[in-house]
């Protein structure tokens, strides 16, 4: 009985948390952009700042809709794959629909990465990775969001 509550508990906790980071509303995550200390560090301009806020809300519609689809699909693999009648070549065109959609969805975060990059000086991207190395080893408290972060899932059909 004891275990179920500490279970409820967990799971509540861990379903505000992913829904919090990757669900609808990032105007008051702590995204290092977002960040006054960290803008004062990397010394950003007012215009860097909304170049990169510009570049975010550009893409972070089609990243989620990356991610709905993904989970759909790999749901849609675990039933295939449960399922007593499921052939070899179903299986194998699903997971090959997966892997394509992996890789277009690789290279939509890279390309807003790219863009993202291409706002700051060589110095500035320098100091950001010295930057999010010091806040990754901080608690999930006093956690900065450094979008890898944000739209990183863990994804098994097993």
């Amino acid at each position: 009985m004891r275990y179920n509550r500490v279970f409820a508990i967990l799971f509540i906790f861990t379903l505000f948390f992913t829904s919090s980071v990757f669900g609808g509303n990032y105007k008051n995550k702590k995204l290092w952009w977002r960040n006054g200390q960290i803008v004062e560090e990397l010394q950003l301009s007012p215009q860097q700042v909304k170049q990169i806020e510009n570049i975010f809300q550009k893409n972070k519609g089609e990243i989620k809709s990356f991610y709905k689809n993904l989970n759909l699909k790999e749901n849609q693999l675990k039933k295939l794959i449960q399922k007593s009648d499921s052939t070899r070549e179903d299986v194998l065109n699903l997971t090959d629909e997966i892997n394509t959609l992996k890789s277009n969805g690789q290279k939509l975060k890279v390309n807003m990465f790219w863009e993202i990059r291409e706002v700051l000086t060589p110095k500035q991207r320098t100091e950001l990775l010295l930057i999010k190395e010091r806040y990754m080893k901080g608690t999930t408290k006093n956690m900065i969001y450094f979008l890898d972060e944000c739209f990183t899932k863990v994804h098994s059909f097993y």
